[in-house]
C-alpha cells in the first residue's frame, strides 16, 4: 500500500516503521494525533525531526493527516550507530491557539462572523480562506477575556449545532453536520449489503434520556423596562443603577437642570472598569457601565462633572433578571417513552424524564435565547442514543465529525425521533456521526512484507461536538 510521510516537505517514509503508524481523531478532542517510530543512523542524525516541523500522511492518494510534530523522544539505542525515535504529532488546530483572544465587545451577529473575526485577528494563518465558514445562528453580544481560539469555535459550533475542523490545507470548516459527509457511496452505510465495512455492532441506550428541561440562573432581559431617577450633587460622576442593564441600545438618559433646561444624553459603552474612576469627555455623552452596573458622566476640561447640583437625571433601561426559570420539553419523546413503558403519558410522570440546567453567569440577549438553548439540549438528549462501531481496510478518508446514514432493513433500523414526530408513519435511516476514528497499519495477509491501513469508526446519533 503506497503510504507517504513528509516532514517539512521532505519524504521521510523510508525511515519510518510502517506498522508503528497510528492516527486518532475524536469529536471531544477536536484534534487529530499521529504517532510513529522513526529509525535514524548517525549519518542521518542531522535530519532528525524537531517539534514544530510540519508533517503530512498520504495513503493511496488520500490525505489521512496533516499538522505539526509536537514531540520527538529517543526511546532506545538499537546499536551504537542507530537510534529509535517515538514521534508524536497534532493536527493544525493546536496551532490556532498561539494567541489568546481578548475582545471587549463583539456586537450581536451570526456565529460565522464571530469565527471570521477571531481568525483574522488572532489566528491569521488560518484566515487566508474563509469560504468554508457558514453563518450559523444569531448570537448575542460577546466578550472574550484571554480565551483560546479553539474554545470560542467550540462555543460558536455548540450554539449553532455545527461542526468545525481544520482541513489538511489549514482551511477552517465551520458547517452544519449534513455538509460534512463521510466517504461512503451515497453517504449511506447499508449494513445488510456493504462488503467494504465489517465487524459491525450497534446499541440503543436511554440511560441519559431527558425530555423536560428546566433552565435557571441565566441572566436574561426583562420583558418590561425600568425607570429610575437620580439627583446630582454637582460632584459625583458615577451613579449606581439598581439592576444590571441589558445594553446601550435599550438605555435612554435625560436630565433636567434647575432652570428647566432638558438634555437628552447620547449613551455609549463605558471604556473603564472601575466605579470610582473618572474620564473626561464631550458634553451630551454619558457612559453605560455594564460591568459595575451604573452610569458614568464625563468631566469637563477643568475636571468638573458635566452636571449641575440638583439636576434631575431620568434613566430608562431594560433590566436583566436572574429569577426566571424556563421550561422546555419534547412531548413526542415523552409519548414515545410512555408507549415503551406501557403506561399512560403524563399520569404520575409516565414517559417524562426531567433535568435542570444551571446556567450560572451566562448572559443571554433575550428570553427566547434561553428557550432556544433548552431546545438545543433537547435535540441531544430527548431521544434514544444509537451508537456502535465498525472497521474498514478499503474505504479511506474518514474523519471524526463526519455524518452518514445507518441503514438495515433486516434489523428494522429507523430514526425513532422522525417516526414519532410524523405520527408513527415515516421511517428513515438513522443519521449518525463518526465520533472517534482510529487508523493503524497492519501486516497484509497476502503480502508478508506489505501493510494495510485499517480504520476503526465509532459512531453515535446524539454526538453533537463540544
Amino acid at each position: 500500500m503506497p503510504a507517504t510521510i513528509t516532514i517539512n516537505g521532505a519524504d521521510r517514509t523510508a525511515d519510518i516503521r510502517a506498522r508503528s503508524i497510528e492516527v486518532s481523531d475524536s469529536i471531544p478532542a477536536r484534534s487529530d494525533t499521529l504517532q510513529f517510530e522513526m529509525v535514524l543512523t548517525t549519518t542521518d542524525i542531522a535530519n532528525r525531526p524537531e517539534a514544530g516541523n510540519e508533517i503530512s500522511l498520504v495513503v493511496d492518494s488520500s490525505n489521512e493527516f496533516a499538522g505539526e510534530v509536537t514531540s520527538v523522544e529517543e526511546t532506545h539505542l538499537i546499536n551504537p550507530d542507530t537510534y529509535n525515535y517515538q514521534v508524536t504529532c497534532n493536527d493544525w488546530s493546536r496551532r490556532m491557539d498561539r494567541l489568546l483572544v481578548v475582545i471587549q465587545e463583539i456586537v450581536p451577529t451570526v456565529a460565522g462572523d464571530v469565527v471570521k473575526q477571531i481568525l483574522k485577528d488572532f489566528a491569521p494563518e488560518f484566515a487566508v480562506d474563509l469560504t468554508k465558514i457558514k453563518d450559523g445562528v444569531l448570537v448575542p453580544e460577546q466578550q472574550f477575556n484571554y480565551v483560546a481560539v479553539t474554545a470560542i469555535l467550540d462555543q460558536m459550533a455548540n450554539l449553532s449545532g455545527f461542526v468545525w475542523f481544520v482541513d489538511f490545507n489549514k482551511v477552517v470548516n465551520f458547517t452544519d453536520p449534513p455538509s460534512h459527509v463521510s466517504p461512503l457511496t451515497g453517504n449511506v452505510y447499508d449494513v445488510d449489503t456493504d462488503v467494504k465495512l465489517g465487524d459491525f455492532n450497534w446499541n440503543e441506550d436511554i440511560s441519559q434520556l431527558k425530555n423536560r428541561i428546566f433552565l435557571k440562573d441565566a441572566s436574561v432581559p426583562d420583558a418590561d423596562s425600568r425607570d429610575d431617577t437620580f439627583i446630582s450633587d454637582g460632584t459625583a460622576s458615577f451613579f449606581k443603577l439598581f439592576q444590571e442593564p441589558k445594553d446601550v441600545a435599550s438605555t435612554t438618559v435625560k436630565s433636567t437642570a434647575p432652570d428647566g433646561t432638558v438634555t437628552q444624553w447620547n449613551v455609549a459603552l463605558d471604556p473603564l472598569t472601575s466605579d470610582t474612576a473618572t474620564l473626561k469627555g464631550p458634553a451630551g455623552t454619558v457612559f453605560l457601565c455594564i460591568l459595575n452596573i451604573g452610569l458614568r458622566f464625563p468631566l469637563d476640561d477643568d475636571g468638573k462633572v458635566r452636571l449641575q447640583a440638583n439636576e434631575v437625571i431620568e434613566v430608562t433601561t431594560t433590566p436583566m433578571r436572574e429569577d426566571i426559570v424556563f421550561l422546555v420539553e419534547d412531548i413526542d419523546s415523552q409519548q414515545m417513552m410512555a408507549d415503551r413503558e406501557n403506561c399512560t403519558w403524563n399520569v404520575q410522570g409516565c414517559g417524562i424524564f426531567e433535568h435542570v440546567e444551571t446556567l450560572g453567569d451566562v448572559r443571554l440577549g433575550s428570553q427566547e435565547a434561553a428557550e432556544n438553548y433548552g431546545r438545543l439540549i433537547l435535540n441531544q438528549v430527548a431521544w434514544p442514543e444509537v451508537n456502535g462501531t465498525f472497521i474498514t481496510q478499503q474505504l479511506k478518508g474518514w474523519k471524526a465529525g463526519q455524518t452518514f446514514n445507518l441503514s438495515s432493513s433486516k434489523r428494522d433500523l429507523f430514526d425513532t425521533e422522525t417516526y414519532w414526530k410524523s405520527g408513527q408513519v415515516t421511517k428513515i435511516d438513522i443519521p449518525v456521526w463518526a465520533v472517534q476514528v482510529s487508523k493503524k497499519f497492519l501486516s497484509a495477509l497476502d503480502d508478508p512484507d506489505g501493510v494495510v491501513l485499517e480504520t476503526s469508526i465509532e459512531f453515535a446519533n446524539r454526538a453533537l461536538p463540544g
